[in-house]
């Protein structure tokens, strides 16, 4: 009988520390990162002089980081990259011209944004890095890495 009791008290207490396992869920993502990756949806674009514009479309932003794999020779399959989510980024250039299709990273301390092209014989790369500046929850600003020059970004309506 006195077995029994002690059995049954170790599976109550197994069953009630797995439940508390619930509530402690631990984010993989910083802060920071949370703040940016919720407002990372929908369409932002830049005008700048004449119909020159720059514009990002983030179109999934992940629960948790993906990790994107390639083949290596050597080494079987590497990861080539850690993917927050997937956009459609259009530099400056014509309205017309089309945007290439991305995955981006966003820093741990969300000041930087990465951004990798997504398909065809350049998938995986970088495509660029920006310095990252989020004003608001419609407004952020970019400066590329070889570039002297802040761009201004807001939420299409």
């Amino acid at each position: 009988m006195k077995m029994k009791k002690v059995m049954l008290f170790a599976i109550l207490m197994l069953t009630l520390s797995s439940c508390s396992k619930d509530d402690n869920y631990i984010s993989p993502y910083s802060e920071p990162q949370k703040k940016a990756l919720a407002m990372m949806t929908g369409k932002f674009s830049s005008k700048v002089e004449f119909d020159y514009n720059s514009s990002i479309e983030f179109l999934k932003v992940y629960t948790s980081p993906l990790d994107i794999y390639e083949d290596d020779y050597l080494n079987g399959k590497v990861v080539a990259l850690t993917a927050h989510g997937e956009c459609v980024y259009k530099g400056f250039g014509k309205t017309n011209e089309p945007g290439v299709n991305c995955y981006f990273y966003v820093s741990q301390d969300a000041s930087e944004l990465f951004i990798y092209l997504k398909g065809g014989t350049s998938d995986k790369k970088l495509y660029n890095y920006y310095s990252l500046l989020i004003v608001s929850s419609d407004n952020f600003s970019l400066k590329g890495s070889q570039s002297k020059y802040v761009t201004g970004y807001y939420r299409e309506k």
